[in-house]
């Protein structure tokens, strides 16, 4: 059994404070379209199908989003996920559903208990996640207005 000295609990917090400051975190509302990576069977047709849906997050990060959603897709998922910032670009990249918060159906959810996905981005698009950190960055900086969403939740596509 090892002991904790000052200096290895100074080193832990430092390591977890470069962590966060890594990947700021902001609450923003910003469109998102969702799509699965695989196909899924539909159980009524035996068909194979893609699902597209597009939502709006309640918080990002360079590492990932929390999605508001009243779709259930379940951890470990593989998604495209279509980011629209405020300055026209369109970011895209693969994640994984990390985490599901299924909703109480209750209208006046809170954004706390608000249903919906927290999804890691795991694509390689250093170009696309730049941009995303530039924006984040001038977000956590400012409180930027809130874009338009349109659309609704739930949109599928067969193949």
């Amino acid at each position: 059994m090892s002991e904790s000295t000052p200096e290895v609990r100074e080193a832990v917090v430092a390591e977890i404070e470069q962590k966060k400051q890594e990947h700021r975190r902001v609450n923003v509302r910003v469109p998102i379209r969702i799509s699965t990576v695989d196909p899924e069977r539909d159980h009524r047709t035996g068909k194979l199908y893609f699902f597209t849906s597009d939502e709006v997050s309640a918080n990002i990060s360079r590492g990932g989003a929390f999605v508001a959603t009243p779709e259930d897709l379940e951890p470990g998922r593989r998604v495209l996920v279509e980011i629209d910032i405020p300055n026209g670009s369109n970011i895209q990249t693969l994640g994984r559903v990390v985490w599901k918060r299924l909703g109480n159906g209750r209208v006046d959810v809170s954004p706390a208990t608000r249903p919906g996905v927290g999804i890691e981005f795991t694509g390689d698009r250093s170009d696309q996640l730049s941009e995303l950190d530039r924006y984040i960055t001038g977000a956590s900086r400012r409180r930027l207005p809130t874009p338009a969403v349109t659309g609704g939740p739930g949109k599928h596509s067969t193949t």
